[in-house]
């Protein structure tokens, strides 16, 4: 899975897969195991096969609906039937505005661009024309910052101590958690 993160939307043959675990001393498996293992992945819709004519083999990439975590079937009807509204006019302009300041740091040069996606259309994938490596930083930072906020009482150290207040606030009067754990 890290190698074919790491390859993006081209993917990867089964033998660069080998090639790349006998350099860098990952596994030493056979390629029958590499071959069962990318073809368990693909049945199992971890990852998508594209018929590659130069290589005269499958390229295996990693599915764009590969989540961090997975919703139970009925719970996500019930968030998309009794939420979807509050999703779209409430959450979605926060991330909007929060993705956007972040790729402007980048572009200033202002934060470090080690982590930000390429943006070059190389990078793209041939079947979509977006940016799986980005799709997936975005997740990762939306991710970050809803972990935190879900561990923010006691874990987060907050500048804004009113902002903190207010998220305690919310877990003490829905009884969710002790307003006043460590005293």
């Amino acid at each position: 899975m890290d190698l074919l993160w790491e390859a993006g939307p081209k993917g990867l043959t089964h033998g660069e897969v080998c090639d790349s675990l006998k350099r860098e001393k990952r596994l030493s498996v056979g390629r029958s195991i590499v071959y069962q293992t990318l073809r368990g992945l693909y049945e199992n819709d971890k990852v998508e096969r594209e018929w590659d004519t130069k290589a005269n083999a499958h390229r295996n990439v990693l599915n764009e609906r590969l989540l961090p975590a997975s919703l139970d079937e009925d719970f996500e009807e019930w968030i998309d039937d009794k939420f979807k509204n509050k999703i779209e006019t409430v959450l979605f302009p926060v991330f909007l505005d929060y993705l956007s300041q972040i790729m402007k740091l980048a572009q200033e040069k202002r934060v470090s661009d080690e982590f930000i996606p390429k943006q070059i259309k190389e990078s793209w994938c041939d079947r979509c024309g977006r940016s799986h490596e980005a799709e997936f930083f975005f997740l990762a930072l939306l991710y970050y910052a809803a972990y935190s906020f879900v561990y923010s009482p006691t874990d987060w150290e907050f500048d804004d101590h009113a902002l903190e207040n207010r998220i305690t606030k919310l877990y003490a009067d829905n009884r969710l958690a002790d307003p006043k754990p460590h005293e």
